[in-house]
């Protein structure tokens, strides 16, 4: 690149073309010496370029988005994740998902696994009914969340396991 040039389409636009203004202007200065390449970062932590540094240094130290925190750290289905930070961020809903308070004995984490199956089978319940015209019982939804929780219990490290199925108990038993 700095023998040969830089070639790109005709076709810039003004701000690609300025980019690319940039770019010559920066390989200009560039003078190239005898022996082979050395690939470096200038990081705090390595000296050595690798692609992983690279990302972390481009990447912000923490999400700004405490609620893309909570979506991506669930163990569900990446469909549901993005489901339930469409939610929580008021694209679906009216309030923080998040905030709803746990039934007693119940840990958080358990709790959103549950709060996102329910929401998600309400939301499929609804569009069965608008595009389909299906009809459900109002205890549907909640027994269709529980063999979707029952389907995805495995995402669940195996202590938390015995949380989930007790959940799904506390959710079939208020259907009754």
């Amino acid at each position: 690149m700095v023998e040969n040039g830089i070639y790109l389409q005709p076709r810039l636009s003004t701000a690609a073309a300025r980019k690319l203004l940039e770019v010559h202007r920066l390989v200009a200065g560039i003078s190239l010496g005898p022996g082979t390449d050395r690939r470096f970062i200038d990081s705090p932590r390595k000296g050595n370029f690798c692609s992983r540094e690279a990302y972390i240094m481009m990447s912000p130290p923490h999400p700004p988005d405490a609620s893309a925190c909570v979506a991506w750290s669930l163990r569900l289905p990446s469909k549901l994740k993005i489901f339930a930070y469409l939610a929580d961020i008021d694209r679906l809903r009216r309030f923080s998902i998040w905030e709803l308070p746990a039934p007693l004995g119940v840990a958080t984490a358990t709790w959103y696994f549950g709060v996102v199956a329910i929401m998600w089978s309400i939301w499929k319940t609804r569009n069965d009914l608008v595009f389909n015209g299906n009809t459900a019982t109002p205890s549907f939804p909640i027994r269709r969340a529980c063999d979707d929780i029952a389907l995805w219990r495995w995402r669940i490290p195996r202590l938390g396991r015995a949380d989930v199925d007790e959940l799904r108990s506390y959710m079939i038993m208020r259907c009754d």
